[in-house]
């Protein structure tokens, strides 16, 4: 057996050079056009929705299809304080991206790029789980799919109570995730291409993060609060402002212009305005800064 396994390797190796040699094209499917993808999709989402109801709340929640002659109330019926929607607008197109809300949360609110300390559990229309983290993990909300980039945000994280080692008043919801907003043509073995994904969650606590190490944190890097950082380049030079050092393009680093004569870093409600009402940082008139 030490001989003929090695021998048997090489004889595989090359039939497999002799048949690549015969053809040497490779099958490849093309993803399929967003648009049509969505269009198809986006009534089967709302179909189960109409034809499902929810047992119970959290993490543990379950979706359940309504048995024929079933007088549950549908998803689809729930009033719109618990069943919620946001238009997200990528690939062209307008998703409509539902998600249920348990409870809000009470604490602080995590911008699309920020960290999040969360329990969840993942699974497809059909009821198959493919996910389930019942013990907090920490994920970046700008590194993970767009549904939970876009739904994490309409929460706020709870309490953490010391005595019962538990978080407490968590955002808690479900959101229905379409695959455009999901892993798309990248199927797995658990979760297949163009799969509609549902997630229960919990949202604990956060970290609010400084990805230029301006010393701004980059959820304040927007107009308003609560915007996605993601869409703010104030000098449009395709670096948006969370990500850029020098946001105003004036040759000054951001970090240097919001520093006190001691070496300081200003609070960002302190960081001095410019006579255009902008920030020092933002505005590149280098007038402002003498």
């Amino acid at each position: 057996m030490k001989i003929l396994i090695p021998r048997l390797v090489i004889l595989v190796i090359l039939f497999s050079f002799i048949s690549c040699k015969k053809d040497d094209s490779v099958s490849f499917t093309p993803p399929r056009d967003y648009g049509e993808q969505y269009a198809n999709e986006i009534i089967e989402i709302e179909e189960y929705l109409d034809t499902h109801y929810l047992q119970g709340e959290g993490l543990n929640a379950k979706v359940i299809k309504i048995p024929e002659g079933g007088t549950q109330t549908p998803i689809s019926q729930l009033p719109p304080e618990t069943l919620k929607q946001k238009i997200v607008n990528k690939h062209d197109i307008e998703y409509k991206l539902y998600y249920i809300n348990f409870n809000e949360g009470t604490n602080h609110r995590p911008s699309h790029v920020d960290s999040v300390f969360v329990t969840y559990r993942g699974w497809l229309t059909d009821g198959t789980q493919f996910d389930y983290a019942p013990n907090p993990i920490w994920l970046t909300l700008d590194n993970v799919i767009e549904g939970w980039t876009q739904v994490f945000p309409e929460f706020k994280t709870g309490t953490y109570n010391e005595g019962s080692n538990i978080f407490e008043n968590t955002g808690s919801g479900i959101m229905f995730v379409p695959s455009g907003l999901g892993y798309y043509n990248s199927g797995s073995a658990s979760i297949p291409a163009y799969s509609t994904l549902i997630f229960s969650f919990n949202l604990n606590t956060l970290r609010y993060r400084d990805h230029d190490k301006d010393g701004i944190p980059s959820y304040l890097e927007v107009e308003n609060i609560d915007d996605d950082p993601r869409k703010y380049d104030t000098d449009n030079d395709g670096t948006p402002n969370y990500l850029d050092i020098d946001d105003d393009n004036d040759g000054k680093i951001t970090r240097g212009e919001i520093t006190d004569p001691d070496g300081n870093i200003y609070s960002f409600d302190l960081i001095p305005v410019c006579a255009s009402g902008k920030k020092i940082h933002i505005d590149p008139d280098l007038s402002c800064n003498e």
